[in-house]
């Protein structure tokens, strides 16, 4: 399995295909969450390890609650991190969004809808995340993510 195909499984999932793994003595790292993916248990999501409990980018707090903050998610294969995403948790934690790419409000269009997928998963608040991504004024684009870098996503 390549990582183009491993994102394609998760980005053609829906939270219903995912299993809640309750052991949190398997969620290394800080993460206090783990699924795994119910027709490929080779596939997983580590969430839950705080990056910064403070958000410093002006665009995460443009909502009615403007505390912000960010976890790491880690990509695991067979149990092993292939890639860690950031993601931050905007109007007090009722959305997870995308990190933008640096110097910019833009987010590859991939990485928008993997972090759909991890705020259907992690923070299942019924929040609308296309409206949460408008109003923090952030743009999916074309752009690559977890791909070759000379690649379109």
């Amino acid at each position: 399995m390549d990582i183009r195909s491993f994102v394609d499984a998760i980005l053609k999932s829906t939270p219903t295909d995912w299993l809640r793994v309750d052991a949190p003595a398997l969620t290394a790292g800080g993460h206090d969450e783990l699924l795994t993916l119910k027709d490929n248990l080779s596939v997983s999501i580590a969430s839950g390890a705080v990056h910064m409990e403070d958000y410093p980018e002006e665009w995460a707090h443009r909502f009615p609650d403007a505390s912000a903050s960010s976890e790491y998610v880690d990509l695991l294969y067979n149990g092993m991190v292939i890639h860690r995403e950031i993601v931050v948790l905007v109007d007090g934690g009722r959305c997870t969004l995308p990190q933008p790419m640096p110097r910019t409000e833009e987010i590859p269009r991939r990485r928008y809808e993997f972090v759909r997928i991890v705020q259907a998963l992690t923070n299942p608040t019924g929040a609308d995340y296309d409206d949460y991504i408008q109003r923090a004024g952030l743009k999916p684009v074309d752009a690559p993510w977890l791909a070759n870098p000379h690649e379109q996503s």
